[in-house]
């Protein structure tokens, strides 16, 4: 359907009706509530193919992967979040249509452990949970070394062993 949809819509004979039709096409792209992700970046390809095939100017791959992370639908917002954060945590961002597709199915289907190009954002939360582990094992170590000191040490009232 969405191939004949873009087709149809440049079908004037006027080259400028219809290079404004497939802009206005492209700008009003957007995925549909219930589309999957595959399906939308196929309808994404086809809008740009039918772009070069009219001789209109095509986004870069970078403003691509930008345009195609901005109209997903709703459903992606706590996902677009993780990818933006991590981003300016000094982590990378899509460069190519593929890689925004590749980055955002592997956060639909990770929620946990993610492989974006640079994974700053988890290995900061992963090194701050090892950190409180090691600590809290270190207070409890010091603990048992105080309570076993408390063990040999003289009272200071009476001169007796283990109580103070």
């Amino acid at each position: 359907m969405a191939i004949k949809s873009t087709h149809t819509t440049y079908s004037s004979g006027l080259k400028e009706v219809d290079e404004s039709k497939a802009r206005l096409a492209y700008s009003l792209l957007r995925q549909g509530k219930l589309e999957t992700i595959t399906a939308f970046k196929e309808r994404m390809e086809v809008y740009v193919r039918s772009k070069e095939s009219l001789g209109i100017d095509v986004p870069s791959q970078g403003q691509l992967a930008t345009d195609f992370i901005t109209k997903l639908n709703d459903s992606f917002d706590s996902k677009l979040n993780v990818l933006f954060n991590n981003a300016k945590l000094g982590g990378s961002y899509p460069k190519t249509l593929f890689n925004a597709y590749k980055i955002m199915t592997e956060l639909c289907n990770k929620t946990h452990s993610i492989s974006l190009a640079s994974s700053s954002v988890f290995n900061v939360t992963k090194q701050n949970k090892n950190q409180k582990q090691n600590q809290n094992k270190k207070e409890s170590e010091e603990s048992v070394q105080m309570q076993s000191n408390h063990k040999m040490m003289k009272c200071f009232t009476c001169g007796g062993i283990g109580h103070s």
